[in-house]
């Protein structure tokens, strides 16, 4: 208290607008020592280099890194954690001191995470943890509501790529498709380590999207294609990874956020070709039909 005053004392002779900045800096190192004694009490850690934003507080142990996140939906971090816990290349969720998965702060449900410090490898997109012995392929109907919802926009490329939405709906199955369901990601140009950007899903999936991502990252043209397809050769269903890489979500992403396309229209030619080389190295082992631009 005899802090606060000293410093109350100290803004009488400065501006306004010098004061705001002294009264922000006492608020964020305020919330900073009590945030400190609460990770403390709860965690036992003593964090150090404290960053907030609306909805998570990061901070460093040490060598480590840690991450204060806000909770919505407590059922599906309760899936998140039980689908990654002892998987070394996800970020670990840290239980509380009392061994529970939620702490409580400033009235808002949190988890703690602790950030993973492993590299990606590829032989993970093949060696996935299997989440389900059957589920029903979801593709199909979420792209053709994707087709049926989304507005009609006077925007470069917009006939182009819903052409291409088209195309990827074409190389899936007719029939209800059912699979294996492994962890699999939302996002994969999102973080690949976040529990939070993971889901249930085919095998197929982040294979299709990690090829996506190889063109999009412009790594494709040094990228050994001949040892990447001898992984599981006759156990990937081909046809569901070129529908991947031909799903323009890229550009839908784009479009919603209203960025720039300029960036994704300058490649659709070279896209086009990168679509066509794949599906001419899948074609010397897997039976895949050809696709027509």
């Amino acid at each position: 208290m005899k802090e606060f005053k000293k410093l109350i004392l100290s803004l009488i002779h400065l501006k306004m607008e010098e004061v705001g900045k002294y009264l922000l800096f006492f608020s964020y190192n305020y919330l900073g020592d009590i945030l400190k004694d609460f990770l403390f009490i709860h965690y036992h850690l003593m964090p150090s280099d404290i960053l907030m934003d609306s909805s998570s507080y990061q901070f460093r142990v040490k060598d480590d890194f840690y991450l204060l996140r806000k909770v919505e939906d407590s059922h599906q971090v309760v899936s998140y954690y039980q689908w990654t816990k002892g998987i070394a290349y996800y970020d670990s969720f840290i239980l509380s001191l009392d061994g529970n998965l939620f702490s409580f702060w400033k009235g808002d449900m949190y988890v703690l995470m602790k950030k993973s410090n492993i590299p990606f490898q590829m032989n993970w997109l093949f060696h996935q943890t299997v989440l389900s012995s059957s589920i029903l392929l979801s593709w199909k109907n979420n792209w053709i509501r994707i087709a049926d919802t989304f507005p009609i926009m006077e925007v470069e490329g917009f006939d182009y790529y819903f052409s291409m939405l088209e195309l990827a709906i074409d190389y899936l199955p007719k029939e209800d498709y059912y699979a294996k369901g492994f962890l699999q990601h939302i996002n994969f140009f999102q973080s690949y380590q976040d529990p939070f950007n993971s889901k249930m899903d085919v095998l197929e999936r982040d294979i299709g999207e990690f090829l996506k991502m190889l063109f999009w990252k412009k790594m494709y043209s040094s990228f050994d294609f001949s040892t990447f397809f001898q992984w599981n050769l006759f156990e990937i269903n081909y046809s569901l990874v070129i529908a991947r890489v031909l799903f323009p979500n890229y550009y839908l992403n784009c479009l919603e956020k209203k960025g720039d396309l300029s960036a994704i229209l300058s490649r659709r030619k070279e896209y086009e070709q990168y679509v066509l080389f794949l599906i001419e190295q899948i074609s010397s082992f897997y039976p895949i039909k050809k696709v027509c631009f």
